[in-house]
């Protein structure tokens, strides 16, 4: 069955579109204290506030949050984009150095459009918990006779104590305990080793796909999640530029089950397996054997095993975000997201905290082309060598564009090795 790939960014947010179509979140801006503020703002009732957020969980936090900002150090600030389009500089309760731009579209009487750097400010339907902070506090508490918002005195709480209660045992699956599959018909157990802590967390390692079944039927499937593949292309669609020769070589040590590979310099250029120059492929098994083989499903659906010893250069990798890789607390100056950067990281050796995901990158759309940068492959593998530095403007760097199963690739499902679909 033919499926077309769609993006899980649709529907679009317009105002985001907007901000970013205008560069507003780069733009100096002379902002003042919102508390300061003599915004004609509309007023909204309790009604129309639980339908913003779609409910009252994020409407309780806000009294606290606003609370905090109002005694704490830092400030909430306010600048006008437009008459009707406010622009609210607000810190992170999280982390002390981060501050997200949430902006705020407004009439007489509504609250017409919202858009927030924050990994949820991009929702249409419900808004996230920075505007629903600001567009509560403009409608609705700045106007009440009090200044105290009703944060909770903790301290007052009494809590009992733990010699006088009465401790129970907890049953379930736990270390040492024998299990079975959920879906097993077979009466075979397995004994629990451990309980994992760190939980890992895979991106760009899914596709979400249209069926072709007259009803638009949606359903998702692995592209590199896990080290799995489930789809091939029948027509494959263009992804992003690359700098060939600024992605690493893929070898023992740098790549693990689900990475995104394309072909090396010492391609045999007679093999067309791939599909072609800038086709990509996911890696699916590594084997750390003699010639540490790694097994690559590429994306037209074959199947090949290959070196990745410290001699051959065969592979390079082109995205290692499908794998979990994830620089904590280092984030893209271009993406507009407060997300760390998932796969390959740029740092500019000229440039103090500016930093680059993959993708921006190599799209060369920043005025930092003529920097030097640094490769960090992962948080524990940086290209250190001083001899070893990116310049994108140098003349002698060779620019392809991949292609696969991207964004408007037509597709079929691949079984699995149980003959099963993963979803």
């Amino acid at each position: 069955m033919k499926l077309v790939i769609r993006s899980k960014e649709l529907p679009i947010n317009t105002l985001k579109a907007y901000v970013e179509e205008n560069n507003l979140q780069r733009r100096t801006a002379h902002s003042k204290p919102l508390e300061d503020s003599d915004i004609s703002f509309p007023q909204l009732t309790d009604e129309q506030l639980r339908s913003l957020t779609c409910g009252v969980y994020q409407l309780k936090l806000s009294p606290s949050y606003i609370q905090e900002y109002m005694e704490g150090d830092s400030q909430i600030c306010f600048h006008k984009d437009a008459p009707d389009l406010l622009r609210i500089r607000i810190q992170s309760r999280h982390v002390s150095s981060k501050k997200y731009f949430v902006w705020i579209k407004y009439s007489e009487s509504e609250v017409n459009s919202w858009y927030c750097l924050c990994h949820a400010g991009a929702r249409i339907v419900v808004v996230c918990v920075n505007g629903t902070v600001i567009i509560w506090y403009l409608s609705s508490a700045r106007n009440a006779d009090t200044t105290s918002y009703g944060v909770k005195d903790w301290s007052t709480v009494q809590v009992t104590p733990r010699e006088n209660l009465v401790s129970k045992a907890a049953f379930g699956i736990l270390r040492d305990s024998f299990v079975r599959q959920r879906s097993q018909s077979t009466k075979e157990k397995y004994k629990v080793q451990n309980i994992l802590v760190d939980i890992i967390w895979t991106y760009r390692s899914d596709a979400e796909v249209k069926l072709d079944d007259g009803f638009n039927t949606i359903k998702e499937y692995r592209v590199g999640r896990m080290g799995q593949c489930h789809l091939k292309f029948s027509k494959a669609a263009m992804g992003h530029w690359y700098y060939e020769n600024h992605l690493p070589i893929v070898q023992n040590g740098n790549v693990q089950k689900g990475a995104r590979v394309v072909r090396g310099p010492e391609w045999d250029i007679n093999d067309n397996v791939d599909g072609g120059h800038g086709y990509v492929g996911t890696v699916t098994n590594i084997k750390n054997s003699t010639n540490n083989n790694v097994t690559v499903q590429w994306d037209n659906g074959e199947t090949a095993t290959y070196s990745c010893s410290s001699k051959n250069k065969t592979l390079r990798l082109f995205d290692n975000g499908p794998s979990g890789v994830k620089h904590k607390n280092n984030f893209c100056d271009r993406c507009p997201t407060d997300r760390s950067i998932r796969g390959i990281r740029w740092k500019c050796k000229h440039c103090a905290e500016f930093d680059l995901c993959n993708e921006c990158y190599m799209s060369a759309k920043d005025d930092h082309s003529n920097h030097p940068f640094d490769r960090i492959i992962a948080p524990d593998l940086k290209d250190n060598d001083d001899d070893n530095m990116f310049i994108r403007s140098d003349s002698t760097n060779i620019r392809k564009l991949s292609y696969g199963i991207f964004k408007s690739a037509e597709v079929v499902a691949i079984d699995n090795d149980d003959g099963n679909l993963c979803y």
